[in-house]
């Protein structure tokens, strides 16, 4: 086997420029998982996208970024057309990195091996420990930078599907009532209004996030502001409740509304499409792209946003059938555009369901592109 570790002398010296490096050790893909990019990923995006998944990720030395810790990406090589069709590897492939990581096996049931497209490639067991948690981490990198992972025990490849994890998440440091949300959604469920309705709303005694829906701590400028994107309406039924709740005797628990969801048909001409849940809830845990963000020390509003297909194991199939990806393209979008309007009224960081951020001009984009139809 070879010691990944005795070939620092052929790594590249550079780290925010991939591949500087001609010739790749061919023995390294017969002992290690290899992370396969085209030619127009640079080491920015790497090494961004494992910062955002784990506190530990960082470049340790000259091209060996650790992305858990105990398991580092070393590289990347450029592959010619020789060694690439020595490894059986796709014609865009143009780089590839080594996955540095201890083999950890153990029996895997062929049932559930054969649920997901990336543990049916392994030969010798299913990936534990430290293993699986690398492969947990390279898997979304493949995913956001459109590459994929060779798998050192049958030398197959593993091609995430880029549109097979549609939720989002916003964090917010602002609370918005379900009426305030409506108003928000107003004109991405114009067409949809009859199938707009309020669920599961739950009152109770606010106990993580205290007085979440109590006095307003805003100045002039920032209520003004809140009024325009959301309307008078929203505003005075905020302040009402907050007077209601201080009205109360002390000795009298103040029944808040801790969390509420609502949910969107992603097409009323197709039923069948499923539905969009908007769960809007408190939350001290943060995903570690928000860890130290100073607004969101004290504990946040997390609005997620999650695609309910009649069959929910399809939400995160990686082999959704050709028939049926075009109403997921249709719940895709409708999430992106509730995303950026509940960001413009809001406030606060998109994260995607792996955990990397998005922007809103991201969520714009991907919006307008791929608006749900209407018959």
């Amino acid at each position: 086997m070879t010691d990944a570790a005795d070939l620092s002398v052929s790594l590249p010296l550079a780290t925010q420029q991939l591949a500087t490096v001609d010739t790749f050790p061919r023995a390294l893909a017969d002992d290690y998982h290899l992370l396969l990019l085209a030619d127009d990923v640079n080491a920015d995006e790497v090494e961004a996208l494992a910062l955002s998944l784990d506190p530990s990720a960082a470049w340790i030395g000259a091209g060996r970024l650790q992305i858990v810790a105990g398991a580092v990406l070393l590289g990347p090589w450029w592959i010619g057309d020789e060694e690439r069709a020595d490894l059986g590897l796709p014609a865009w492939v143009s780089q590839v990195m080594v996955l540095s990581v201890p083999r950890q096996r153990a029996y895997l049931e062929p049932a559930l091996a054969a649920t997901d497209p990336l543990l049916s490639l392994f030969s010798d067991g299913g990936p534990i420990g430290l293993e699986a948690a690398a492969l947990h981490a390279l898997r979304p990198i493949a995913r956001r930078l459109a590459g994929a992972i060779r798998v050192v025990d049958t030398g197959q490849i593993f091609t995430p599907d880029p549109h097979a994890y549609i939720g989002a998440s916003l964090y917010s440091p602002i609370w918005l009532t379900p009426d305030a949300v409506q108003v928000v959604l107003d004109d991405v469920t114009s067409d949809q209004r009859d199938g707009f309705e309020v669920a599961n709303r739950q009152l109770f005694e606010s106990q993580e996030i205290p007085r979440i829906t109590g006095e307003m701590n805003f100045n002039i400028r920032q209520l003004e502001e809140l009024e325009a994107r959301l309307g008078p309406h929203a505003i005075e039924e905020a302040r009402r409740r907050a007077a209601e709740a201080a009205a109360l005797p002390p000795s009298v628990p103040r029944a808040e509304v801790d969390h509420y969801s609502l949910f969107l048909p992603v097409s009323q001409a197709h039923p069948g499409w499923g539905q969009i849940q908007v769960y809007v809830t408190g939350a001290r845990d943060l995903p570690v792209a928000l860890l130290g963000e100073e607004w969101a020390n004290d504990g946040v509003i997390r609005y997620d946003m999650r695609w309910q297909p009649r069959k929910m194991a399809d939400a995160f199939s990686e082999n959704l059938p050709r028939v049926r990806r075009r109403e997921r393209t249709a719940a895709a979008a409708m999430i992106d555009s509730i995303a950026a309007k509940l960001v413009e009224a809001a406030g606060g960081t998109v994260v995607d369901d792996s955990g990397f951020i998005v922007t809103i001009g991201q969520l714009l984009e991907v919006g307008d592109a791929g608006s749900a139809p209407s018959a």
